[in-house]
């Protein structure tokens, strides 16, 4: 087969593809809007109900960290706690979630950037992989860093 038949049965080839192979405008639109099925966009839509989450217990608990000390009466833990030692409860659960959060953030991070690398395919796998495991490491850090807070004011509360 010599060149000239070569371009011409590529010509050919290439017209019938065009020819016969029409994706429908509705299925590409549906493709485009729908959400990903991939698991970085399962983790990311995690981490991002983790923020929302997040967010609303911070702000739930300073807000019940001021009403403990500007109002003793309406103190949601008098039962247990003195106003004070409800405030330094609410303060260490506000930021304890916030460093969880960090932690979280650093982890949604490191995923946003391999999505938006122009590596190959190889290099962003070795990206993906490293970012994965650091990822992993700051959702460990970050329960880590709440179970024994948390298992504290437990004890804390049953003790006295």
């Amino acid at each position: 087969m010599d060149l000239i038949e070569l371009k011409s049965a590529w010509t050919i080839l290439q017209h019938d593809v065009i020819s016969n192979d029409k994706v429908d405008e509705n299925a590409i639109l549906n493709a485009v809007h729908s959400k990903s099925k991939s698991e970085i966009s399962k983790i990311k839509r995690s981490l991002h109900l983790k923020f929302v989450i997040a967010s609303l217990s911070m702000i739930l608990a300073i807000g019940l960290a001021i009403v403990a000390v500007s109002s003793p009466a309406l103190n949601p833990l008098d039962f247990i706690f003195s106003p004070v030692e409800s405030a330094i409860f609410f303060f260490v659960m506000a930021l304890s979630v916030g460093v969880m959060v960090y932690f979280n953030y650093q982890a949604y991070s490191q995923i946003k950037n391999i999505q938006r690398s122009s590596l190959n395919l190889k290099d962003n796998l070795e990206r993906f992989i490293e970012a994965m495991n650091k990822a992993i490491a700051f959702n460990i850090f970050s329960d880590t860093f709440m179970t024994p807070i948390v298992f504290t004011w437990v004890y804390y509360s049953y003790a006295f």
